[in-house]
């Protein structure tokens, strides 16, 4: 199908929202078109109601909803509280997600909160699920170099790994160290059994 070449609109001027691109047809690349006219949008500065088609453009609690799947252009909404069905983790409250066991929002688990399993949930950072002293799965605080760890029952170590030897979280390991996983280096990158620079 032939189009048309045309100028872009300059900011302030009226526009064509995109579903394929970012900034519509705004000739401003910071800008996109909202309401009809070519603006820039400050982050977090779009408050309940006011049009979108950015996630960082709505403010605290609250989301964009997309609701115009041609346009990609959406209001604010709030977010949702923990029990609603939802889609993903950008639509729950602070310190909660999407469940991919019910599609539900739920709050992630603290201390010594049950985790894991059709019943349980995930652990804030920090924590990891591990077996507790009742049996059940329970959010355990993680080890720190030093501490002593368990790479399958846990506790797992944080910013550090488990030494296989000593079952003692150690610092990470920097380039040209010794390895036998990514996960004991700096860069997260074991190659030949050698802690190398990670490739971006």
């Amino acid at each position: 199908m032939a189009g048309t070449c045309a100028v872009k609109d300059l900011d302030g001027a009226p526009c064509t929202n995109s579903a394929t691109r970012i900034n519509d047809s705004c000739a401003n690349p910071r800008a996109t078109c909202l309401d009809g006219t070519c603006r820039v949008t400050p982050p977090y500065s779009r408050v309940l109601g006011q049009t979108c088609d950015s996630p960082a453009q709505c403010g605290s609690s609250s989301r964009c909803d997309y609701a115009d799947p041609l346009t990609y252009e959406g209001h604010c909404v709030a977010l949702l509280p923990d029990g609603a069905a939802c889609d993903g983790d950008g639509e729950c409250l602070l310190g909660s997600y999407c469940s991919f066991v019910d599609g539900m929002c739920t709050r992630y688990g603290g201390r010594n909160d049950v985790c894991g399993g059709a019943a349980g949930r995930d652990c804030l950072s920090g924590l990891s699920c591990e077996v507790g002293p009742t049996g059940l799965d329970q959010c355990t605080p993680m080890s720190a170099v030093g501490g002593t760890c368990n790479a399958t029952n846990g506790p797992q170590c944080y910013g550090s790994f488990c030494s296989v030897t000593g079952s003692m979280c150690v610092a990470r390991q920097a380039n040209g160290a010794p390895c036998t996983l990514s996960s004991q280096c700096e860069s997260r990158r074991c190659l030949a059994n050698v802690c190398v620079m990670a490739c971006f």
